[in-house]
């Protein structure tokens, strides 16, 4: 007597295999629609083409200076009243030499606050026609200043100080704008520019 067809290993091997392929080609679908749905915009209407960008608005130049003009950066009065270069400064007893250029910038600060403020070489830099930035040569004070040094000197309401501010640079420097500070530290950050024609 033959056995049932249902009761054959093979008949089962074959239920099988029908029903992983029903179950493959199901999943098959569902992905295939649910990438159509995703690469299928859900508004029908166009999408805007985005704005463009706006220029930012050029900055205006800060207004620069002459030799000789009074600079006032907050409570200070800056007056450049003259430039020169030398190899040298000092005297013959005590000196400093350069294969490059000192260029020494004679200045008047008024201390236009109500109360003594501290003047010094750092309320300086020194920028050429590059962008460069020079600092000033605390050190110096002394061989320029003598016995009225710039260097931390306290100064009333209402005086003037007047000294020497010397800049070792290249000989080929060009374009110098000296920028003159509003104070030292946290009394600082407000600056202007004058042009010293070189």
């Amino acid at each position: 007597m033959k056995k049932p067809i249902y009761k054959r290993w093979w008949f089962w091997l074959l239920a099988l295999i029908v029903v992983f392929a029903a179950i493959g080609s199901n999943g098959e679908e569902k992905t295939q629609q649910a990438e159509q749905s995703t690469a299928q915009p859900t508004n029908s209407q166009p999408k805007e083409a985005a704005a463009p960008a706006e220029k930012p608005k050029a900055e205006t130049p800060a207004k620069t200076y002459k030799v000789g003009e009074a600079v006032q950066v907050d409570n200070f009065t800056y007056t450049v009243s003259g430039t020169s270069n030398k190899k040298q400064i000092g005297n013959e007893y005590l000196n400093k030499k350069t294969e490059n250029t000192f260029l020494v910038i004679d200045v008047a600060i008024k201390n236009g606050d109500k109360e003594a403020r501290m003047m010094d070489t750092s309320l300086f830099k020194l920028k050429d026609a590059n962008g460069t930035e020079y600092d000033p040569m605390a050190e110096a004070d002394m061989y320029v200043n003598g016995d009225s040094p710039l260097f931390l000197a306290n100064v009333n309401p209402g005086l003037t100080k007047k000294g020497k501010v010397v800049f070792e640079l290249p000989t080929d420097a060009k374009g110098l704008q000296l920028v003159v500070s509003s104070g030292l530290g946290f009394s600082g950050g407000k600056t202007e520019l004058i042009n010293l024609g070189k």
